[in-house]
């Protein structure tokens, strides 16, 4: 919070983040994953979410080679594509 009592929050958007981990920290791939959503989902207990399993929600963000948003699914129907 800041002096005043406001709520601050960030500007850093969850693929960014996913990038830093990967590219600045040197986390790998698959436990930056767990870290950006398997593991949160599991502490909030949300089941079916943050994994890639039979059964899942399959809420899906697909990357590009430089860890961008170029697809994002929702229940497995895409809602954002870009070109």
């Amino acid at each position: 919070t800041l002096d005043d009592g406001t709520i601050a929050g960030s500007v850093l958007t969850m693929d960014r983040a996913f990038a830093t981990l990967v590219g600045t920290v040197g986390v790998s791939l698959p436990d930056a994953a767990a870290m950006c959503a398997t593991t949160p989902a599991r502490e909030l207990g949300l089941q079916g979410l943050g994994v890639i399993a039979p059964g899942a929600h399959a809420d899906l963000a697909v990357l590009d080679a430089n860890l961008r948003v170029r697809q994002t699914w929702l229940g497995g129907v895409m809602v954002f594509s870009e070109q």
